[in-house]
């Protein structure tokens, strides 16, 4: 059974958590307006956290916690809440503020070394800390990949052929995000576009047209946004997921229906596409393995697809897990935590072999924190 508790945060509650149970273990630090962005320190004993609101529980800004007491040690303060967090050296870390603002700070002393803007409001975008800096994908016309040092030199590539809708009311359009931290390149994924490679050293831009097969019925009228994740699976291999949201007069108050999009395996080196579930919208990589999930039920799919796992390039190795259950898929270690609204399953991401079953999962949102290398808040 796993023994190492991982550091996750229950309903705004950080805390290392119980392998068996992911409840919040003692010592634990309740969080005010946290904005599901973080960045763990180098030597992973400290953690950076985006954060909104006032207060006494680290105001807008970064919130930087020591992980063996769980005590707040510095606070970055801005103007207004951070959406994007990197720890890019051991002394620098960088946030996106919502107005487009980048505040590069001192995490030891909480001073703020350098401020620059991007003139574009965001709202959790895709980042990742990389070996150049931190990488942030930011919307508008055209779209654009950002990296900032921990000088606070910015560089930016244009990402001229992608173009994504954001139109108020309607959902915005999100690209995802990956990068390669040892070919030093970022990668960027939108539905019905070319994918996009930028080198991190020089910031140029390549184009690579993917074929992209049919994915889960969706209306042929009315889409009216579409989302990609990205994840770096390593040996030059991404998985790409997401949804589309698709207008319905019957749905609730946004008037919108999502549709799984698929996860899809692509390989960067030799630019090809292997779809891995057409009825899923979710992955995760756990123990070298790809796992596959629905993260929520669709108008057309009341049903998810269990868990299903896969090695990186595709292949699936056995039978799935849970039936047709939509899930909420966290992973530590070798493990997978599949989560339910009536359940928390343990399994063995190597074997599939289901280790424990709890009729009493956390209440309230659960995420294990881990080192992200892109995609943003809506992906987990």
């Amino acid at each position: 059974m796993p023994a190492r508790a991982p550091v996750g945060i229950v309903s705004r509650t950080l805390a290392r958590l119980d392998p068996l149970s992911l409840k919040p273990l003692a010592p634990r630090l309740r969080l005010g307006e946290y904005h599901d962005t973080w960045s763990f320190s180098p030597d992973r004993s400290r953690l950076a956290l985006g954060m909104g609101g006032v207060g006494r529980i680290c105001g807008a800004g970064i919130c930087i916690v020591d992980l063996a007491s769980m005590r707040i040690i510095e606070h970055v303060e801005a103007p207004i809440a951070a959406e994007a967090v990197g720890w890019v050296s051991r002394r620098r870390v960088v946030a996106v503020l919502q107005s487009g603002q980048v505040v590069v700070a001192d995490p030891v002393t909480g001073k703020t070394r350098r401020r620059r803007h991007l003139r574009v409001a965001t709202f959790g975008p895709p980042s990742a800390a990389t070996p150049d800096g931190f990488a942030v994908l930011l919307g508008g016309d055209p779209l654009r990949l950002v990296v900032v040092d921990a000088q606070g030199r910015l560089r930016a590539a244009r990402l001229g052929r992608i173009r994504l809708r954001d139109e108020p009311p309607l959902p915005a359009e999100r690209a995802g995000l990956a990068v390669d931290p040892a070919r030093r390149r970022a990668l960027v994924f939108a539905a019905g576009a070319p994918a996009a490679e930028v080198d991190l050293r020089t910031m140029r831009v390549r184009y690579h047209r993917l074929r992209t097969p049919p994915t889960a019925r969706v209306p042929a009228r009315g889409i009216r946004a579409r989302v990609r994740c990205a994840l770096w699976l390593g040996r030059g291999l991404v998985a790409v997921f997401g949804e589309d949201v698709v207008s319905d007069r019957g749905a609730a108050a946004r008037g919108v229906k999502e549709f799984p999009a698929g996860v899809r395996v692509i390989d960067t080196e030799r630019w090809t596409t292997r779809t891995v579930q057409r009825r899923a919208n979710r992955a995760r990589l756990g123990a070298g393995r790809l796992l596959v999930y629905t993260r929520s039920p669709s108008a057309l799919q009341p049903a998810g697809v269990g868990l299903r796992v896969y090695t990186r390039g595709g292949r699936r190795l056995f039978a799935h897990r849970f039936g047709n259950k939509t899930l909420d898929v966290q992973v530590a270690g070798g493990y997978a935590y599949a989560l339910s609204s009536r359940a928390l399953r343990i399994v063995r991401v190597r074997s599939g072999r289901v280790l424990r079953e709890s009729g009493r999962p956390p209440s309230g949102e659960t995420r294990i924190l881990s080192s992200r290398l892109g995609s943003g808040y809506r992906c987990g």
